[in-house]
Parts: C-alpha cells; sequence; structure tokens
C-alpha cells in the first residue's frame, strides 16, 4: 500500500486536517489535496486522479451519496470510502450501490481505516461494524450489504452452504478439499460475525427465497 494518493473530502477542517498529520505521519500515502466544497472537490478528483477518496456523507448541503457516481465518472480508478457519523445499515448499502468501497464511521480508530484502505485496493469492500445489519434483522438490506464483504469464492460456498448441501457435497461441486471448504466456512461466519450456520441461513433467507443469487 505504499505510495497511495488519498483525497479528503470533508468540510470539517479540523478534522481533515487532523487526518492529513496522521496519514503524513504514521504512513508512506501521498495527501494530496482536502476540500471542504463540492466545486473544490470535483476539481480536485478531476484534477489528480487520486487512489482513495474520503468522502464524508454530509458536504454542506450535498450529500455524499450523490456525488459518489460524480466522483466515479471523472475518475474512474479511484477508490471511494464514506465518511460518517451516522452507522445505518441503509445508508451504507446506498453508499456500496452507488458504487463506493467502503463505507466507516467517524469514531473508528485510525487502524481500521487503513484496514479498509488495504481491504479495497485488494479488491474487496470494508464496512464498518456498526453499519452492519444483524442477523436478528435480516432482509435485503443485510443480504446485499453483508454479501460485498464476501469473496466469489465464499458466495459461492454460502450459497450452498444455506441450500442445505454437507462440506463433501460442496467440496464434490466446485472441485476443491474439504478442508479448504471448512476453512471458508470458518472464514465466512468471522467476516459477517454470525455464530453458526442456522443464522448465516437466516441472514440470506431473502436472497435464496429470491433465486438471484448471493
Amino acid at each position: 500500500m505504499d505510495n497511495l494518493s488519498v483525497l479528503i473530502v470533508e468540510d470539517h477542517v479540523l478534522l481533515s486536517d487532523a487526518w492529513t498529520v496522521i496519514f503524513r505521519t504514521k504512513t508512506s500515502f501521498n495527501v494530496i489535496g482536502t476540500a471542504a466544497s463540492q466545486a473544490a472537490a470535483e476539481q480536485l478528483v478531476r484534477d489528480t486522479q487520486p487512489d482513495i477518496i474520503l468522502l464524508d456523507i454530509n458536504l454542506g448541503e450535498v450529500s455524499g451519496l450523490d456525488l459518489i457516481p460524480v466522483f466515479r465518472k471523472e475518475s474512474p480508478r479511484s477508490r471511494i470510502i464514506m465518511i460518517t457519523v451516522s452507522a445505518i445499515p441503509l445508508l451504507a448499502k446506498k453508499a456500496i450501490r452507488a458504487g463506493a468501497k467502503g463505507y466507516i464511521t467517524k469514531n473508528e480508530d485510525f487502524e481500521v481505516l487503513l484496514q479498509a484502505i488495504n481491504a479495497i485496493i485488494n479488491g474487496g469492500v470494508f464496512i464498518s461494524t456498526a453499519a452492519i445489519e444483524p442477523a436478528g434483522q435480516s432482509g435485503e438490506a443485510a443480504a446485499e450489504l453483508t454479501s460485498a464483504l464476501l469473496s466469489k469464492k465464499e458466495k459461492i460456498v454460502t450459497r450452498y452452504i444455506c441450500e442445505g448441501l454437507t462440506t463433501k457435497e460442496i467440496a464434490r461441486k466446485i472441485k476443491l478439499s474439504a478442508s479448504t471448504i471448512e476453512t471458508h466456512r470458518h472464514n465466512i461466519l468471522k467476516k459477517l460475525k454470525l455464530k453458526n450456520v442456522a443464522e448465516l441461513t437466516n441472514l440470506f433467507l431473502y436472497k435464496l427465497s429470491d433465486r438471484k443469487g448471493i
């Protein structure tokens, strides 16, 4: 993750200045600018094409959610992380659907932000734990949001688990060893913070009944 370029879009100057200092003292990232307004942000995105954009969900009178497609058009290679005080699963879902790769609450430690950047640079999606809908509140939002945390292979394994297949049956279907499937099972439950397969099945019940896949 060395030498990544970061653009901070945040209308609280003290906060953006603090992040800039932390990035420059604790990482090798290059903070290429900060913006406190839509116009300034669009100009910087267009001119600098940053690797990472940290985007406040409330930018004055503008919603950061509305800026996601604008920034993606201006700089398709940039990965956008939504920064917010609101740990609301529905907002996280909307951000991911709009094209953001991360949703982080502002009360997270800086190390969590670095974890998010690492996950996103490696092709993943990162969502603050507080913004993931609990298994007990399963439904479309929870299923779509948490499925974003899984790799392509984990999604396949999850589907077969929820369809009731055994470890050996899944292994035969996707031509992997049983031990590899067990590792995937463990990682899936860990990522989604679930206790067992019953909770996993409950979480993805909407998707399975819909038959559109995870």
